[in-house]
């Protein structure tokens, strides 16, 4: 009789052993899967916004350059005009 009694509780013992072993395994798998999932959604976010942010800054670049080349364009007469009332 000792020896069933033992065999079981060796048998419990063990079952209990494995279903601990499982769940603590399984949630950290899963654990796992989800932080490198969060870790590729959070770069896509921050390419996404640097992508952004690139864009408008060429944006501003290329406003910046129309102002400047309409801004030389028009002080280019001035410039000659002054050029020619400076000599006589």
């Amino acid at each position: 009789m000792k020896t069933a009694t033992w065999k079981n509780f060796l048998l419990s013992l063990l079952a209990t052993t494995i279903s601990i072993v499982l769940t603590f395994g399984i949630t950290a798998i899963i654990n796992h899967k989800n932080e490198r999932k969060e870790k590729r959604e959070l770069v896509m976010m921050v390419m996404y916004d640097m992508s952004n942010s690139l864009q408008e800054i060429e944006s501003v670049n290329s406003n910046l350059r129309e102002s400047f080349e309409l801004a030389t364009r028009k002080s280019r007469p001035i410039a000659n005009n002054a050029k020619r009332w400076t000599r006589g």
